[in-house]
């Protein structure tokens, strides 16, 4: 027999492979993403007739930002959401709040016009544009990066407008570019409230992000390598941001809503309820894994749901007797098809 062998009878995309928890004990974990089209008017998602593939490496934007995380995370705590994608302005207006719920959770961001801040006799003066413009919900479009004086914001390194605390210390002319997106009830010209709202991937070398993975020094070399530190937080599988975590769970059958996004809209919908099962095929016997949610991914140029299920089964060192995976979904609901 065929030493790993998938057999996926169902609609979605799915892989199955190794990997190892943070004490080094080997697991054989079985993944599956299902692809859904967003409904326009409130209603049920719908089925995709072509699935996106499960992902078993990081995907980088040009610049070097991180637009997804691999798909191979069974030791993450808790599931969490992540959105991406572009908000279009709806009109001429001054201002435009986007909006998403899912389940209990609420999350705000407010859409600004580009805009420079001028240094005037020691004064900040904002320069802007008098419409909005489309932007992406980009980790680079958000209040952070280097100020004029060279120094990072410490939770947002890509980011813009960092640097209005250095007013005194900065020539008559200076000009730093805003952020169009920001926290509700945040004056752009307010450095001491600034901070970043962000909705997309959190790069593993980003400081909150980063500050899991422990302390890799000689000592660790030393002890434990190659197994993660001692402090290792197992949060730091997680690549969305801090208030996108789901600690509650997640089960399918949330309510998600989404206002704000563009003059296209998106109606109401409640996350599909999937049964999927693995049957594993290992040292000679047949065991049976319910997958779990683990991520929701929201991309609103795409008008995509995805759903990221996962499984894991401890294998210790007899990895190479997993003989055989065969998945399949014994109930569907919540999807048009």
């Amino acid at each position: 027999m065929k030493l790993w062998a998938l057999e996926n009878r169902t609609p979605f995309a799915a892989a199955a492979l190794p990997d190892r928890d943070a004490l080094g004990a080997q697991h054989w974990v079985v993944a599956i993403r299902a692809s859904f089209g967003l409904p326009q008017q409130d209603g049920f998602v719908r089925a995709l007739p072509e699935q996106p593939a499960v992902r078993l490496a990081p995907e980088y934007a040009p610049d070097g930002s991180l637009r997804h995380e691999d798909d191979i995370c069974p030791f993450a705590p808790c599931p969490e959401f992540l959105v991406q994608g572009t908000i279009v302005p709806e009109g001429r207006v001054p201002a435009q709040t986007f909006l998403i719920t899912l389940g209990k959770i609420e999350k705000r961001a407010v859409l600004h016009p580009p805009a420079e801040a001028v240094l005037r006799r020691g004064r900040w003066r904002i320069e802007a544009g008098d419409r909005l413009v489309p932007v992406t919900l980009a980790w680079t479009r958000t209040f952070g990066g280097a100020s004029p004086l060279g120094k990072r914001h410490e939770d947002n390194p890509r980011g813009t407008g960092f640097g209005l605390h250095e007013a005194r210390a900065l020539p008559d002319g200076t000009r730093l570019r805003l952020a169009c997106l920001l926290p509700p009830g945040i004056a752009r010209l307010d450095s001491e409230a600034a901070r970043p709202v962000g909705f997309a991937p959190l790069d593993r070398w980003y400081p909150r992000r980063a500050a899991l993975a422990g302390t890799w020094d000689d000592a660790w070399d030393r002890t434990r390598a190659p197994a993660p530190p001692a402090d290792f937080n197992p949060h730091f599988h997680l690549c969305a941001p801090r208030d996108q975590w789901l600690p509650d769970g997640l089960k399918g059958g949330e309510q998600v809503m989404m206002t704000g996004a563009g003059p296209e809209p998106f109606g109401r919908f409640r996350l599909p309820q999937i049964l999927a099962i693995a049957r594993i095929t290992f040292r000679g016997a047949a065991r049976e894994l319910r997958l779990r949610p683990q991520r929701i991914e929201i991309d609103l140029d795409a008008r995509r749901l995805s759903m990221l299920y996962l499984a894991s089964l401890p294998c210790g060192p007899f990895e190479a007797e997993v003989e055989k995976t065969v998945l399949h979904v014994r109930q569907i609901s919540g999807v048009q098809k």
